[in-house]
């Protein structure tokens, strides 16, 4: 046989074995199979009061395997109370028809394939757990760009506006990751918080705090002790202006903050 037939056929069957792959490639993963618990395993059932209606559609999805499907606007309905048992398997679609009854919905269709329907308006304290998500999602984002909410004036004179005191304020347990905080004595005695390990470009390095900064007091109000530190934050949510006493390699300085 001539050799050039035989390179000529090995070349368009290369070409069709990488066509075949490529388009393997491309084609969806075959859906994975849902697997319902079994009617006798327990299932621990856990929501937090504020959950919505889609992350708990999600959850029985998981569970029973069954199609649950709803309008749009009912999506921001949420529990007033958070919810912790564990079910059989088989009562897992009651526990959830029995929420959902708290929120003024209920299931029609068939059992695997289910429709959430009102059954009354938005209970007044679903739609204030949907306020204050909204709020709280609103108080990240602001926090996320906090530079936007901060001028400076001099090293030691800065301003904030009012809602980025409050999202820093709203979120306690990011602004805790962005420093580390080490309480001092002297003497025996409590004298402040040393600051360490304050993040580059966070709330307390754009209004003037450095690394080894001893934190005294807020206002005049000491706060050499966390219970005399909480009782100041509580304050902040008012003031209009704040000074922070502190002392930067042993020397003692302020730091003015403006609040508009």
């Amino acid at each position: 046989m001539n050799p050039r037939y035989h390179a000529w056929v090995f070349a368009i069957a290369k070409a069709s074995f990488a066509a075949l792959l490529f388009a393997a490639a491309l084609a969806p993963a075959p859906a994975r199979a849902c697997t319902p618990r079994a009617n006798e395993a327990r299932v621990h059932v856990s929501f937090l009061p504020d959950s919505d209606l889609t992350s708990m559609v999600k959850w029985v999805k998981q569970q029973t395997c069954a199609d649950y499907a709803f309008d749009d606007s009912l999506s921001g309905r949420r529990l007033a109370q958070g919810v912790i048992l564990t079910v059989a398997g088989r009562d897992v679609s009651d526990v959830f028809e029995i929420l959902l009854h708290t929120m003024n919905l209920s299931l029609t269709g068939a059992a695997t394939k289910r429709t959430i329907v009102a059954t009354g308006p938005e209970l007044p304290p679903s739609k204030a757990a949907r306020d204050r998500a909204k709020a709280n999602s609103e108080r990240e984002r602001i926090f996320a760009n906090i530079e936007g909410e901060i001028s400076k004036e001099d090293e030691t004179h800065y301003r904030i506006t009012r809602k980025g005191l409050d999202a820093a304020l709203g979120n306690l347990l990011a602004l805790s990751r962005t420093l580390r905080l080490v309480p001092e004595r002297k003497d025996g005695k409590p004298s402040g918080f040393r600051m360490d390990a304050i993040k580059p470009g966070s709330l307390l390095a754009r209004i003037g705090f450095q690394n080894g900064d001893l934190v005294q007091a807020l206002n005049d109000n000491d706060i050499t002790t966390p219970d005399k530190a909480i009782e100041v934050y509580a304050r902040l949510r008012t003031t209009g202006q704040v000074r922070v006493f502190l002392l930067r390699a042993a020397k003692p300085m302020a730091i003015d903050i403006k609040i508009e």
